[in-house]
């Protein structure tokens, strides 16, 4: 057998808050093993076998975009076509800024001194 497997289709969310991530992969009966890796060359990689749903987890890196690469292989050992999937990863907390228009002050001395009033501002952190 030398026929490849298909081209994963895979069910992937936009967005996730921690280094796990959730896969649904639709066609995943013809192949025996599912391969993940965060380079297209797969120098390192983790092998799964295939079944419907599987987790995968990104780099404990910082926040943003992280692709992931994604073939099958069938039980004769076939690779099939690579598959690419981005996924944001935002782990950081919003933050609000307000805005003042005169030098605000906390127990009387200036939080802001001598700043002009556009660059007036307090970034006050949400958890």
């Amino acid at each position: 057998d030398t026929v490849p497997p298909p081209l994963p289709q895979v069910n992937a969310p936009s967005y996730v808050g921690d280094v796990t991530l959730n896969l649904e992969l639709l066609n995943h009966a013809d192949a025996t093993f599912v391969e993940l890796s965060d380079t297209q060359s797969f120098e390192t990689s983790t092998r799964l076998s295939a079944t419907r749903f599987i987790t995968d987890t990104l780099p404990s890196g910082t926040d943003g975009l992280y692709r992931r690469y994604i073939r099958y292989i069938d039980q004769a050992d076939n690779y099939g076509a690579i598959q690419v999937i981005e996924v944001i990863k935002d782990t950081t907390a919003p933050v609000m800024i307000y805005h003042f228009d005169n030098n605000p002050t906390v127990g009387g001395n200036p939080i802001i001194e001598n700043a002009p009033r556009e660059k007036q501002i307090i970034v006050i952190g949400i958890w």
